[in-house]
């Protein structure tokens, strides 16, 4: 109930009342039944509310039904995250995208879905059969959902071919994501020493931004996404499949939790089922709890009998806020990005200095010196920068 107070304050709705109510199944014609639905009108005009919002979905006949009986604007918390995201959506990407996750989800509203569009009849002479408003409205959105695809399409190419470039470059690609509001844009301007926008609120990053590490060596770019949240609509993980596959191809998933939040269980249920549903679960991942400066001294001993996690998991307990843990977690990133590295010693001749360029580049050096028989080095590299290496 906080996180829908939350999505309807994101939306600039003042929250003047809560309401709950537990039943066996919710109400066909109006989710929470006649008696109910009445009740809550009475106590919106009493506080001055013109706006009913429901925690489920509703579907186009019970929002009629419920703004019929209620003399009240209805909306559930599906139109609130899309509001958001129409708010927040910058790019031409996130735009697209937000518009088709509206135009699916306005499909699935329009009264009679799922039922066979009935015909008006017309039938005298050579006269055709007329058509339903419901299906005019049906095949005009379903025309405009086509032109937008084709559109996000041509973006989609331009973004597969900057990974493509990320590769030719050997960059190293590291998707931060997590539950809305766990502070992964505040992590990354922490690691990288970059400005992007930080506010505590839900859904404030909407679209990918990567960010370079700053250390001397191969490129590690940071790239921040979307956040999740429980009962994330499916028609915008349907559009925002693009921006979500920086997770999927990402080399390191680094996964941010809130460990202030006391739903923070929920909060990781949730990433863990979206990963899955992204099939990027098993990715080599580094899981960062952050704001422990927001928990008391008993709180961070609990979590020391915290069940281990799985194997390609690492934990990291940090907080952003007063920097706590944060070198511990810089030296457990790199020693996960390196994890699989061949450590080599080598003597190059003075003048293959290209070769010891790539290996500034691509590699992590741990010790260089200048000799009179030529320059000795070990180091650590990927095994595509050591076939590229064998080959100068």
């Amino acid at each position: 109930m906080e996180e829908l107070v939350d999505l309807c304050e994101a939306c600039g709705i003042e929250v003047v009342a809560k309401d709950m109510q537990k039943r066996p199944a919710p109400d066909a014609a109006t989710a929470a039944g006649q008696g109910k639905i009445s009740e809550l009108g009475h106590m919106a005009k009493s506080l001055g509310a013109n706006t009913l919002v429901f925690d489920g979905k509703l579907s186009g006949s019970q929002m009629a039904n419920i703004a019929e009986l209620s003399e009240l604007k209805v909306l559930d918390r599906t139109l609130l995250i899309l509001d958001i995201f129409a708010r927040r959506a910058s790019t031409s990407e996130g735009v697209l995208q937000v518009e088709i996750a509206q135009l699916r989800d306005r499909l699935t509203r329009l009264a009679g879905s799922g039922e066979a569009l009935s015909r008006l009849g017309g039938g005298i002479g050579t006269r055709g059969p007329g058509e339903s408003k419901l299906e005019s409205d049906r095949r005009h959105i379903q025309r405009r959902i086509t032109v937008l695809r084709k559109k996000l399409k041509e973006l989609e190419l331009r973004r597969d071919l900057v990974r493509r470039r990320r590769g030719e470059r050997e960059a190293i690609n590291i998707a931060v994501c997590g539950y809305t509001n766990a502070g992964k844009s505040s992590l990354i301007n922490a690691l990288c020493d970059t400005d992007l926008q930080a506010f505590d609120q839900v859904f404030a990053t909407l679209d990918p931004r990567a960010r370079r590490l700053p250390i001397e060596g191969p490129e590690i770019l940071l790239s921040d996404t979307v956040g999740f949240i429980r009962k994330l609509p499916h028609e915008l993980v349907e559009s925002f499949r693009s921006t979500l596959d920086e997770i999927r191809y990402a080399d390191l998933i680094i996964q941010v939790t809130d460990i202030s939040d006391p739903d923070a269980a929920n909060a990781c249920a949730v990433v863990e089922d979206t990963l899955k549903e992204l099939k990027a679960d098993q990715k080599p991942r580094l899981h960062v709890f952050n704001k422990m400066d927001l928990l008391s001294p008993r709180a961070r001993e609990v979590l020391l009998f915290r069940p281990r996690p799985p194997e390609n998991v690492k934990e990291c307990f940090v907080s952003v806020a007063d920097g706590y843990g944060m070198d511990d977690l810089r030296q457990t990133l790199l020693d996960l990005i390196s994890q699989k590295w061949s450590t080599l010693e080598e003597v190059l001749l003075h003048q293959e200095q290209a070769k010891l360029e790539a290996i500034r580049q691509s590699g992590w050096i741990k010790s260089l010196s200048y000799e009179d028989d030529g320059i000795h080095i070990k180091y650590k590299a990927p095994q595509a920068t050591l076939d590229r290496l064998a080959k100068m």
